[in-house]
């Protein structure tokens, strides 16, 4: 039987089985991007806007975690490989950090209840995924998991092999430290004593490792590119991961850096947080308009046409991401360019936002699933 000749009734559930069996990794990603452009909007004064992504963003996590709850039920062993390959692993990422981005979104609307609850789901998600998406990777890769043991040749193939499947997204490792580092410095501004000392902690351990995870997935991409190249059909928006990892750092050292006058541990770091999320956001900003030339050129020269898929979202978060880090970071250092700067990206943010939701439904309305 054909799809169109399915009942209303069926269709949906049709439908729904489409979803679960096609399911992403990086699907928490439109929770990632609709809520950073919401606190981009709350941060340059569109309480509106802001509000309405919010809550749209808030309802996706709820329907996406349920998906993903179904998808691990029904279909682990296809999970197991997506966690297993290096191309999609870091995708799992973007799960602590649409709890952590939305959770910040709580916090900066004072409900500091879901903001805490958002922040405890992020920080024990994230601290065991940090470790276990990397490991899960390069173990498979090398067959540490196989009943033999590899020999060095194979060993140094498979590192060769795996060098080639670095791409933007193991930037995300990145994101997620500092999406749960910017939670948790939000958090820490409205608790005192140990309680708030416990919260500056997780924010400077994510803070800094961010930073440190950073440095390494960047030496892995330039080592590819340098001995391997990318074929320019993998330069896709997976790729403005690599500037929006570092805008998220920027970001949450911002935050860390404006609880100096509440925390005497922020107050000991407040100059290098600042120092730091202001070199951050100039190499952002340089990174930003390489990023816009890449892509033109992969659009214009080479004619790969660019077409709707969860790989999307990863646009929107960095630019909705860089919008808030500019007036952030102008806050910090008292800089009215910035914030102006902040609010021009924002708006930027939302059109992009807007085009992907409706070429998304646009897409999803022609190409519908076949039934058999």
């Amino acid at each position: 039987m054909r799809y169109k000749e399915l009942e209303p009734k069926e269709k949906c559930m049709h439908q729904l089985a489409h979803t679960i069996r096609t399911w992403q990794p990086a699907t928490f990603s439109f929770v990632m991007a609709s809520s950073a452009l919401s606190i981009a909007l709350h941060l340059v004064g569109y309480a509106f806007l802001s509000e309405v992504l919010w809550a749209i963003a808030a309802l996706a996590l709820l329907v996406i975690s349920c998906l993903f709850v179904i998808r691990l039920i029904i279909g682990w062993q296809s999970v197991r490989t997506q966690f297993a390959d290096p191309t999609t692993a870091f995708g799992f990422l973007t799960i602590p950090s649409a709890f952590a981005v939305l959770g910040s979104r709580f916090a900066f609307a004072g409900m500091w209840t879901w903001a805490f609850a958002l922040w405890v789901c992020a920080t024990v998600v994230w601290l065991p995924l940090s470790y276990a998406v990397p490991w899960s990777a390069i173990a498979h890769t090398h067959g540490f998991f196989g009943t033999t043991t590899p020999t060095f040749t194979q060993e140094t193939s498979a590192g060769n092999h795996l060098l080639t499947k670095v791409n933007g997204s193991w930037f995300l490792w990145t994101t997620a430290a500092g999406t749960v580092a910017m939670l948790s410095a939000l958090v820490a501004g409205r608790f005192s004593g140990l309680t708030q000392e416990a919260l500056v902690i997780v924010a400077l351990i994510g803070w800094a490792s961010g930073l440190a995870l950073y440095a390494i997935s960047a030496g892995l991409l330039s080592v590819r590119i340098l001995r391997y190249g990318i074929p320019p059909k993998d330069l896709g928006p997976s790729f403005w991961v690599v500037m929006g990892s570092l805008a998220t750092s920027g970001l949450a050292g911002g935050e860390i850096a404006l609880l100096a006058q509440r925390s005497n541990l922020a107050a000991s770091v407040h100059d290098v947080a600042a120092n730091i999320s202001v070199a951050l956001w100039g190499i952002a900003a340089w990174l930003t308009v390489g990023l816009i030339l890449l892509s033109a050129w992969r659009l214009c020269v080479r004619r790969i046409p660019v077409s709707y898929s969860i790989e999307l979202w990863s646009l929107v978060f960095p630019i909705a991401t860089f919008a808030s880090m500019c007036v952030r970071v102008g806050v910090v250092t008292s800089s009215d360019p910035l914030h102006t700067l902040g609010h021009a990206f924002t708006w930027v943010a939302l059109a992009v936002w807007t085009i992907v939701v409706i070429d998304g439904i646009i897409r999803r309305l022609i190409k519908t699933p076949r039934a058999d």
